[in-house]
């Protein structure tokens, strides 16, 4: 690990207790991405480093004056090294995590490889899996049930 990586490590050690109980008080409104990769049948999902560090699919918050789907563009190449400009929207959920209001958007991509290079910063792990063998539920986020519930509509 590199003396940015250390030092963000550091940042959001001390930042990251002032920021929920600003959350807690003031339950802002928060805007954010996630992003099911497809490719033969599996779907790519990411063990992230914070937080909860569960599996998850791919994805984060989108930054101010950022589209949703530049958004998710950009979230895609920095924690999986995939580049793209296809992604299609399936759906969106709302959620009450950490204390917001988060309006969360998932799109679709169908990929012809399966390479991924994480960061090792955000990601510390990824997988391609059957959408019907993921990892066992106790490790998985909150939001894979929702995703994979407007994944499976999609596709329908």
């Amino acid at each position: 690990m590199n003396l940015k990586h250390k030092s963000l490590k550091l940042y959001y050690f001390f930042w990251n207790p002032i920021y929920r109980g600003y959350c807690f008080i003031f339950r802002p409104k928060s805007f954010g991405v996630k992003l099911v990769v497809e490719n033969e049948n599996k779907i790519l999902m990411v063990r992230i480093s914070y937080a909860h560090k569960k599996w998850t699919f791919p994805g984060g918050g989108v930054k101010k004056g950022e589209t949703f789907e530049k958004a998710v563009i950009r979230e895609l190449k920095e924690e999986c090294g995939i580049k793209t400009q296809n992604v299609i929207e399936m759906g969106e959920y709302a959620s009450d995590s950490n204390f917001k209001r988060n309006i969360v958007k998932c799109f679709y991509l169908s990929v012809d490889s399966n390479y991924v290079n994480i960061d090792n910063f955000e990601v510390t792990d990824s997988g391609w899996y059957d959408p019907k063998k993921l990892p066992i539920p106790e490790d998985c986020s909150f939001a894979v049930p929702k995703i994979m519930k407007i994944y499976n509509e999609f596709k329908k």
